[in-house]
């Protein structure tokens, strides 16, 4: 397995919601640490819970919503992605 690079913790409170986001450069693998909740992925909404990690693919909006309980997610990447977008970043 490929060691992975945390880039960031986020949290949303019961019944709110992020705005819509992507990532141009890179894709994005997010690890739900705490709560349930659901989350739109280009054009499908699907729900989560803790312990679930979800892909996103570069370049697709997704956004998430706390249903419940306050949710708390960290984004990660491998080295082999980062690397990527450092090489990208010094072009």
């Amino acid at each position: 397995m490929e060691e992975l690079t945390i880039l960031g913790l986020s949290y949303i409170k019961k019944d709110q919601s992020t705005d819509y986001q992507y990532h141009s450069l890179l894709d994005d693998e997010v690890l739900i640490l705490e709560g349930t909740g659901s989350y739109v992925l280009g054009e499908e909404e699907k729900q989560f819970m803790e312990g679930d990690t979800i892909h996103i693919p570069a370049g697709t909006p997704y956004r998430f919503r706390a249903d419940r309980d306050t949710v708390m997610w960290s984004g990660v990447v491998t080295k082999g992605e980062l690397v990527k977008l450092i090489d990208e970043i010094r072009k």
